[in-house]
């Protein structure tokens, strides 16, 4: 049965707050640096709480950028805040590393068997950076999902290109129709010169 998310986030914030790696993994690391670990991870559970994502985003990544070792609950709420932000591929990503630091935790094997199944890949290659439209005919209802959809379609207008996870179902990709289905296997779309940038 799949878990609602913000049931998964509530579970998830409890657990994040729990103990760090342990100082046998932790190498040569400054005291500086842990105690910096330690307030950053107490900042990023308190943004959890009150679902300030982008808040969640920055402290993860500040978090990355200190060299010392996560926890699984610190990469689980930096794949939740990712999700928001409509970027389920690195979600899944961070979720893989979480994996990595505890590979029995039920929490993060629930989120990630949740994201292949109502996600799927999509890499749009292409020779020129003009803009193309992706566009669904049937919106999704999650706001997850919603958020997928905008951001890759951003990235498109922006780039041109795209790699990552978009919602599965039908969409029109410029002037293609394409299907995007369950899983991690991608859906490669190579774009040629003078690809028309929105559907006719």
């Amino acid at each position: 049965m799949r878990i609602p998310w913000h049931l998964c986030i509530i579970a998830t914030v409890a657990w994040a707050g729990g103990e760090p790696p342990p100082a046998s993994t932790l190498g040569v690391v400054s005291e500086q640096a842990l105690g910096e670990a330690s307030r950053l991870r107490d900042d990023l559970v308190r943004r959890a709480r009150r679902g300030a994502w982008p808040g969640v985003e920055d402290t993860y990544l500040k978090l990355g950028e200190l060299g010392v070792p996560l926890a699984a609950g610190d990469h689980q709420l930096g794949a939740q805040a990712a999700l928001v932000a409509g970027e389920p591929w690195q979600a899944y990503q961070r979720l893989v590393r979480a994996l990595q630091v505890d590979a029995e935790a039920p929490e993060v094997r629930e989120m990630m068997r949740d994201l292949r199944a109502r996600f799927g890949r999509l890499t749009v290659r292409r020779v020129e950076a003009s803009p193309i439209e992706l566009t669904q005919d049937e919106p999704p209802f999650a706001p997850d999902e919603r958020a997928a959809v905008l951001y890759a379609a951003e990235r498109l207008q922006a780039t041109g290109g795209f790699d990552g996870m978009v919602p599965i179902g039908r969409y029109r990709l410029g002037s293609r129709d394409i299907e995007v289905v369950p899983g991690l296997k991608a859906l490669v779309v190579q774009r040629e010169t003078g690809d028309s940038a929105s559907a006719p």
